[in-house]
């Protein structure tokens, strides 16, 4: 395997989120040997395994080869000088657990997790960042349904942004869109919390009265 091929394939892995090779195994089933293996170049890249990397890393597996079809991020000045980044463990709640963040329950409270989701360390993330799993389909394309998202309660977000919202007519997390509409008469703003997925409605908010806005989401690990 040439250096160029062990090159692109590390920067393939950090490039979706994970600093180190054991990281990445874990997350897709692979063998944690052989993958390094191949990222160290001790073995051989062959074709049905650049397939399956590049899959995995949403790369053509003909760049991971040969360098042909490079992705888009290639480009980027900070690609240049890429190195390994340091990961972050996050626990993955469930969509009742997270709503229970608006009861007054600690992140450090809650029990019974058993899914955790490793993220590249930001230092400007809070110390309670958790990863939910997209369980609907209202967020399509942008999130499907079993993919993960992480959620920063202490992220200011804007309209635009993708917020996890506690909804009280549910009892659940949700994720959806934060708008501002516009203003009543009173002057108070109007929100909606829009669907990306047209088949579903989207919803009008009043923060304590339909629910709470958790946090903003900040990262997401696509699913393939």
């Amino acid at each position: 395997m040439t250096n160029e091929q062990c090159d692109r394939l590390r920067k393939a892995r950090i490039r979706l989120g994970f600093g180190q090779a054991n990281e990445a195994s874990a997350a897709f089933g692979w063998n944690k040997n052989t993958y390094k293996s191949h990222e160290n170049g001790i073995r051989g890249l062959s074709q049905k395994a650049a397939e399956r990397y590049g899959k995995a890393f949403s790369v053509s597996p003909w760049w991971l080869l040969t360098g042909e079809n490079p992705p888009d991020w290639l480009d980027s000045p900070a690609q240049a000088g890429i190195t390994e980044l340091p990961v972050r463990r996050v626990p993955v709640l469930t969509t009742q657990q997270a709503f229970s963040l608006t009861e007054g329950q600690k992140l450090e409270q809650i029990k019974n997790i058993t899914e955790y989701a490793v993220i590249g360390v930001d230092p400007m993330l809070g110390p309670d960042v958790f990863a939910l799993k997209i369980e609907d389909e209202a967020m399509q394309p942008e999130y499907r349904p079993g993919e993960f998202i992480a959620v920063d309660p202490a992220s200011p977000y804007k309209p635009g942004d993708f917020v996890a919202i506690a909804l009280n007519s549910r009892k659940e997390a949700i994720v959806r869109q934060y708008r501002i509409t516009g203003y009543d008469e009173s002057g108070a703003e109007m929100i909606s919390l829009h669907a990306l997925n047209e088949t579903h409605p989207d919803i009008a908010f009043t923060p304590g009265k339909t629910g709470e806005i958790i946090g903003k989401v900040v990262w997401y690990m696509r699913k393939y």
